[in-house]
């Protein structure tokens, strides 16, 4: 058994070098796209400690079923079995001594992965949390082990129908994807164990439910794959191998098709996307489903609830003069088709867009004045895309203030019933607090470490006010066309970018900030009173067992109340943050 193991050990290096590879690949690229600093490697460590959905699939699956597809079919491909058959041992312990060396050699996948985020941590502590966290490390090293595991058994057997498995495998995937484009059980992303990290405090939520298919289709597969191995396959291989009749081919093909459609009724019954927690008391909640309807309009087209066709249809039946409004104060003379999802559920924003394709959310607000606004701010932003040919998400760094800074100017000054000034209270408080100077803005990362996020949206509205105060309304549309010429941006960020681009548009951006300044003071200004009242507050936050806990010394003014938004780093994303009502004091 130890000569079986060795020769095993032996033949499986190639692929130890891949695994290294790959390991050392993930942290290298991500590590050469960050600054070297505390908070990057605090990044780096979240980052190998949770992965995310098909990304972590494709990057197991590939090794995994590289090491499985030739393990135990070579040996009858070769016929080097009969050799080991002639050996004093079973087939079972050649079974075993393979198994266990290409389990070992991917497990080194996890091992390396867990040793980075150990030195990683080790290098990223605060004095806030000096604890290394082994039981996430284990708890990922676990996770990662039973996916490639899996993935590996899954592999054995496959191998079996030689180039029909890689057929197999390929069905499986495109289908999920396609189905899960309707029906949300069946995403392919529902496969990892990554789907959707849940944390309760310092303790890390497992989904005991999917583990438990994970666990299931692991000893069922491997099973599968030492009867197989240890006769049956034999027989399977030569069938196979010699499928150049229709028939054989055809039955082959089908064959192929009912795995698949057995896989997917597997994956609609397996949990969501938030997982299956092992709770003794928990209560399960199904929520109705609804149709959906379309409906064309100039501009747009809409996909909504039919629970929400009143609301909806309200929407839509003023959505093309929204456009026509947006488009000529930013001069586009495009026609363009934008889609509109309006069956989309989020727990951060109202709409959300990218590229030509809007999101919103219809349940959120029943407030028609509201939704059109919305339905504004989220055109502006596909419009200044259209117009700088997508130049502009790409310096997103330094952009982020202008996008959201003029699609927040539109939706006040054109949608909004109340005047720009009476909305400018947040901007005039940091402009009294000396916080609202033009280098952070236009240093995303920098204002999201010393800031709340959303700051943007407040400094970016007045910037984009004073350029069209001082310049026109045709400026702010000249200034995203400039982007889409490289020449005036690539290579550049922060305060020297814009000044490119002011200077190809024609304008100055020092003037601009004349202007821009002058508004915050008149919002200052304006809001004296209220600004005086608001002194700066100081949350005493404490650490208590597994939980944090705040509290706040000072009463809110009359007729407020705290909000507490709270997020686990300074890196973290909008979509991280808590956010609780607290209440008057």
């Amino acid at each position: 058994m130890r000569a079986l193991l060795r020769k095993e050990f032996l033949s499986q290096w190639p692929f130890v070098f891949l695994v290294v590879f790959i390991v050392a690949v993930s942290y290298l690229s991500a590590g050469l796209t960050k600054s070297m600093t505390h908070r990057s490697f605090e990044s780096l460590y979240g980052d190998g400690l949770v992965y995310l959905e098909f990304d972590l699939l494709i990057l197991l699956a590939i090794p995994a079923l590289a090491v499985s597809y030739g393990l135990l079919v070579r040996d009858l491909d070769d016929r080097t079995i009969e050799f080991l058959d002639a050996l004093p041992v079973s087939r079972l312990q050649v079974f075993i001594a393979k198994y266990i060396a290409g389990l070992a050699v991917l497990w080194l996948m996890p091992l390396l992965d867990s040793i980075c985020m150990v030195g990683l941590r080790i290098v990223s502590t605060t004095s806030l949390d000096r604890d290394v966290h082994l039981d996430w490390v284990i708890t990922s090293n676990v996770m990662l082990s039973l996916m490639l595991f899996t993935f590996f058994s899954l592999g054995l057997l496959l191998s079996f129908t030689r180039r029909f498995g890689w057929l197999l495998i390929g069905l499986m995937v495109l289908l999920s994807m396609m189905l899960g484009e309707f029906v949300p059980s069946f995403q392919i992303s529902n496969l990892s164990l990554f789907a959707n990290v849940t944390f309760d405090g310092l303790t890390w939520l497992l989904p005991w439910r999917m583990m438990g298919w994970y666990v299931a289709v692991w000893i069922l597969t491997t099973l599968a794959a030492y009867g197989l191995y240890a006769g049956t396959g034999q027989t399977l291989l030569r069938w196979s191998g010699k499928s150049d009749s229709r028939v054989k081919q055809a039955a082959l093909i089908a064959a192929s098709i009912c795995t698949v459609v057995v896989f997917v009724v597997i994956v609609a019954l397996m949990p969501d996307e938030d997982g299956e927690i092992a709770e003794p008391d928990r209560v399960r909640v199904s929520f109705p489903s609804w149709t959906t309807a379309t409906r064309q309009t100039e501009h747009f087209q809409a996909v909504y609830p039919t629970n929400l066709d009143r609301r909806a249809n309200g929407l839509l039946d003023e959505a093309d003069q929204i456009y026509q409004t947006v488009a000529g104060f930013l001069g586009s003379e495009r026609e363009d088709v934008i889609q509109i999802d309006m069956s989309s559920y989020s727990t951060h924003h109202l709409g959300t867009a990218y590229w030509n394709k809007l999101k919103m959310d219809l349940t959120a607000s029943g407030d028609v004045e509201m939704l059109r606004r919305t339905l504004g701010h989220e055109t502006t932003h596909v419009i200044l895309e259209s117009l700088s040919d997508n130049r502009l998400r790409e310096a997103f760094h330094s952009t982020r203030m202008f996008h959201e800074g003029v699609a927040t100017y539109v939706e006040r000054r054109f949608f909004g019933d109340r005047p720009l000034v009476d909305e400018r209270l947040p901007a005039a408080v940091l402009v009294d607090r000396k916080q609202a100077s033009f280098e952070r803005l236009v240093d995303n990362d920098l204002l999201r470490r010393e800031h709340d996020s959303l700051l943007v949206y407040e400094l970016g509205e007045v910037f984009a006010a004073a350029v069209a105060n001082r310049f026109g309304d045709a400026a702010i549309g000249d200034l995203a066309r400039t982007f889409s010429d490289s020449r005036h941006t690539r290579g550049l960020s922060g305060v020297t970018l814009w000044r490119s681009v002011f200077q190809a548009s024609g304008y100055s951006l020092s003037s601009a900030l004349d202007e821009y300044y002058g508004l915050l003071e008149k919002a200052r200004q304006h809001h004296s009173e209220t600004v005086e009242s608001l002194v700066p507050v100081d949350a005493v936050i404490q650490r208590a067992g597994q939980a944090m806990t705040w509290d706040i010394e000072q009463p809110a003014p009359d007729g407020w109340s705290w909000v507490i938004r709270f997020r686990p780093s300074e890196t973290a994303t909008d979509r991280q943050y808590w956010v609780e009502m607290a209440g008057k004091r």
